[in-house]
């Protein structure tokens, strides 16, 4: 049997089964890595939202720790003309409408909240149904602080506070 002949029974892979089998596992390295850098930028919300959910406890816990109202002046929602900043804030109202970055009262960063901020509200509603809101005071406030990043709301927690009656 000459060299041109194959002998009967020898086997080899030729180019297009080799090339085959390159695309194949091409395709199957492409889909592991895909599934790979999904299962980090899921890792990476999750990651981020238990961070502003943090935020935004901490903040709720600061403002419902504070007064209901004004101790000296009552009056209506928001800060008053002398309370220039957080650190200023004596009662619930005064965060209406605040926003700023995520950070303690002392104006120090929260851990993992870069590029976050704060969103609150403090609005009026109805006692005997929270859900709706009411034009003035009414003995009860709803307070909801959201944390946002780039627009997207990470964490949102509401709470309502009421005027308490020393006996």
């Amino acid at each position: 049997m000459t060299h041109a002949k194959r002998q009967l029974g020898a086997r080899g892979i030729t180019l297009v089964e080799a090339v085959l089998s390159m695309a194949v596992a091409s395709v199957m390295l492409a889909a592991s890595l895909n599934a790979v850098a999904a299962a980090r930028v899921g890792q990476v919300w999750n990651t981020q939202r238990l961070a502003a959910m943090s935020a935004a406890s901490a903040l709720m816990t600061e403002i419902t720790d504070l007064a209901y109202q004004e101790p000296l002046l009552g009056g209506g929602l928001g800060p008053d003309a002398l309370e220039v900043d957080r650190t200023l804030y004596d009662d619930v109202d005064d965060y209406a409408g605040y926003k700023a970055a995520c950070a303690d009262r002392s104006g120090k960063a929260l851990p993992g909240t870069s590029r976050m901020r704060f969103v609150v509200d403090v609005e009026w509603v109805e006692p005997a149904s929270p859900g709706a809101t009411v034009g003035a005071e009414s003995g009860v406030k709803r307070i909801t602080v959201r944390v946002e990043r780039d627009g997207k709301e990470l964490a949102r927690l509401a709470a309502c506070r009421s005027e308490m009656v020393e006996r």
